[in-house]
């Protein structure tokens, strides 16, 4: 579908031809929604990614080495952003090694929302992909509250073509190519799908080695051909840094890397928790990732302007405590929780403002906004008023 940009508001009979005739067209107004999501509320995770939304209609590639929080991070992304707050989310697990007790500790009463498809082969997973985003285009049109967000994990799935030559000739064949010929040509169509409806894609993808052109240095990279690196909004490195294990508890530290970002600067570097604390008759096992950890590394690290900061009032330039939890003299306050720090720069919109401005973080409309501007299509509404104007 091509997509059309008009000045002027339009009637449903209006977006009822433009459909027949395979052209989507949105109004210039409505064109806001394609730069809108779920509030992010968390100073890191807004630096990482330069907006203070989690933008729909986008693309996020998470890579990196084997068991190093991927997936973890992928499904507290649905967690956080989607399920949480009404919204839908849609696993497509392609490798059958997922810890599902430890994702249904994570998602707790939230679990059985989770909508699964679990293949090995590429096109039934496209199949899935699909079929959910259709189905939250047909949402759209009878409810005013509706979200979703796919989660592909991961996108090293063979084909069908490929699992038959396998069979056939007896060799493995995985070099992935007819894969990579696959997701470019569905990627094209998926991604101008989901460009006029709230539909985030995750897809999570293994890092390789790959050689430096012209010379004989290796960097971590990714396969999985160009469509997905093409497509991408942001492509973020996951690797974990530290494994602490406790008397009740264990964490492990990671290091989120932006190696591409259509919206702001690379080689954002923050550092959030996945924390696994052991339960009780009482008190199930809970596993989740602590982004005020992420929070309190990022203001007290030496990565941020912190003189900028100090000029604006946003923190101060004096070095944390040892712990690393608590800063001395953020905003003011000594010895308070990270998330005082982070709420009270919440709470001020002159210093999160500042603190935005310093680090080009863009601000889009959150979904309470949209809501508030009746941003999804009201079915009846547009049933009615095509009724009007036939008659």
């Amino acid at each position: 579908m091509a997509l059309e940009f008009k000045p002027v508001a339009l009637s449903a009979n209006q977006r009822k031809k433009a459909e027949k005739a395979g052209v989507s067209i949105a109004s210039m107004e409505e064109a806001d929604r394609y730069f809108a999501g779920p509030p992010l509320n968390s100073l890191a995770l807004e630096y990482l990614l330069c907006s203070n939304v989690f933008l729909l209609s986008r693309l996020y590639h998470l890579f990196g080495e084997e068991k190093n929080g991927k997936s973890t991070l992928a499904i507290d992304w649905l967690r956080r952003f989607f399920l949480s707050i009404g919204g839908d989310a849609l696993l497509v697990e392609t490798e059958n090694k997922l810890n599902v007790p430890l994702f249904r500790r994570m998602l707790q009463e939230l679990y059985p929302k989770l909508q699964q498809a679990r293949t090995t082969v590429l096109e039934p997973a496209q199949v899935a992909m699909t079929a959910f985003a259709k189905q939250i285009r047909e949402d759209t049109r009878k409810k005013n509250l509706v979200l979703g967000c796919i989660d592909v994990d991961s996108i090293r799935v063979l084909s069908e073509m490929t699992v038959d030559a396998t069979e056939t000739t007896g060799s493995a064949g995985r070099n992935y190519a007819i894969e990579a010929q696959l997701w470019r040509t569905y990627l094209g169509t998926f991604m101008n799908l989901i460009q006029d409806m709230p539909i985030a894609l995750i897809m999570v993808n293994h890092a390789r080695e790959e050689a430096v052109e012209g010379t004989s240095a290796k960097v971590l990279g990714c396969g999985g051909g160009k469509a997905i690196k093409f497509y991408e909004s942001y492509r973020i490195l996951v690797k974990t840094e530290k494994r602490i294990e406790l008397v009740k508890s264990s964490k492990s530290i990671l290091r989120l890397t932006t190696k591409s970002n259509t919206n702001g600067p690379t080689n954002r570097i923050i550092k959030p928790e996945i924390v696994y604390r052991g339960g009780d008759a009482e008190n199930p096992d809970h596993v989740y990732v602590d982004w005020d950890a992420a929070d309190a590394e990022l203001l007290t690290s030496d990565r941020i302007l912190r003189t900028a900061l100090a000029e604006q009032e946003v923190c101060a330039v004096k070095p944390a405590t040892e712990k690393g939890l608590y800063s001395d003299e953020i905003l003011g306050l000594k010895r308070v929780p990270i998330q005082e720090i982070t709420a009270a720069i919440y709470a001020d919109p002159d210093r999160l403002s500042a603190f935005r401005d310093i680090h080009q973080i863009m601000t889009y409309k959150t979904l309470e906004e949209l809501y508030a501007q009746g941003w999804f299509f009201d079915a009846k509404k547009l049933a009615k008023t095509a009724e009007e104007e036939d008659d």
